[in-house]
């Protein structure tokens, strides 16, 4: 164009612009009001039901209060609760509960790569857990971290000895499948106990699977026995 044609050129790309702007301004509120919408609706109760009842189905019984979900692959859950079956018919396993549990989800690595990666951070009534879970086609690996935990809360082990236990827990997973086949995995665990008691001169300790002709299929009572520090490593 020549520069005395007449022809504004410069203003017409001003005026193009300003309607892209004005444009793109609108269509990102709108996606905005979408997205909130959609997210508002998502039935969390639905969620929340729909994972109590896949654990269940893999013989888990898990129960969850709440579910809060973030856009960006960030999940809370509230009162989660693991209920074992009990050791005996007359014994009452004492449910793991973790009262908030942090889940962080790389979303980009699941719809991309279609890669599991997780992390989780937990709080319990005393201790935590935190850990971390990865998945792909040519291995799987997993990190657990259990600190600080009573004896007593550790699932199973105070319905399964009945004698009470005290003492401070600790356990240490490292993980690692090639093709996630765990039968094949390789690493590391380790579990720790610090001032651990166990009996009280009262309550009756029992065996886990004493034969039932055994002395201790009844149960024995014994006094308090201070077990120290436990370390050990696999």
């Amino acid at each position: 164009l020549e520069p005395d044609s007449g022809f504004d050129f410069r203003g017409l790309l001003q005026t193009i612009g300003r309607k892209f702007m004005r444009g793109a301004a609108i269509f990102g509120a709108l996606l905005i009001v979408f997205l909130t919408a959609a997210w508002i609706s998502i039935p969390t109760d639905a969620l929340r039901w729909r994972i109590s009842h896949e654990a269940r189905k893999k013989g888990f019984n898990v129960t969850i209060d709440d579910i809060h979900l973030r856009p960006w692959g960030k999940v809370k859950l509230e009162g989660v609760t693991w209920t074992l079956a009990p050791s005996r018919p007359t014994s009452t396993p004492v449910p793991f509960t973790i009262e908030e549990l942090d889940v962080n989800v790389s979303l980009w690595r699941l719809l991309l790569l279609k890669d599991i990666d997780v992390e989780f951070e937990g709080t319990l009534d005393e201790g935590y857990i935190k850990g971390e879970y990865f998945s792909s086609d040519d291995e799987a690996r997993m990190k657990i971290d259990v600190g600080e935990l009573p004896l007593y809360s550790v699932p199973k082990l105070q319905d399964a000895v009945n004698a009470p236990v005290r003492g401070l827990f600790a356990m240490k997973v490292d993980l690692t499948a090639p093709g996630a086949k765990w039968a094949k995995s390789t690493g590391r665990l380790e579990v720790h106990c610090a001032s651990c008691t166990v009996g009280d001169g009262e309550t009756k300790l029992y065996v886990p699977n004493a034969k039932k002709t055994s002395m201790l299929s009844k149960g024995v009572t014994i006094p308090e026995i201070d077990l120290g520090t436990l370390d050990g490593v696999l």
